[in-house]
């Protein structure tokens, strides 16, 4: 049995752009939540931010890692754009 698709492993015209696609789509979605972070938009009912259990027991709780939000999607919207700029 072959380890490659019955077409082919995929050509690099295709594969690299569409990586790099991906990779920055990750990107502006880490910098719109961290936007939420700092603007303080996001709620433990949004569908970015921080949904451990701790933080969505109370809006009290949720308020409190809001900054952890900023942190982070920060910290990866420039691991994963910069490299591509």
């Amino acid at each position: 049995m072959s380890a490659h698709p019955p077409g082919g492993p995929a050509p690099l015209w295709l594969t690299i752009p569409l990586a790099l696609l991906l990779a920055r789509a990750l990107g502006v979605a880490s910098a719109v939540m961290a936007r939420g972070g700092l603007a303080g938009t996001l709620t433990r009912k949004s569908w970015m931010g921080v949904h451990s259990p701790a933080a969505t027991a109370s809006d009290e709780a949720s308020a409190l890692a809001r900054p952890l939000v900023l942190v982070f999607g920060l910290a990866s919207s420039a691991i994963v754009v910069a490299p591509l700029a």
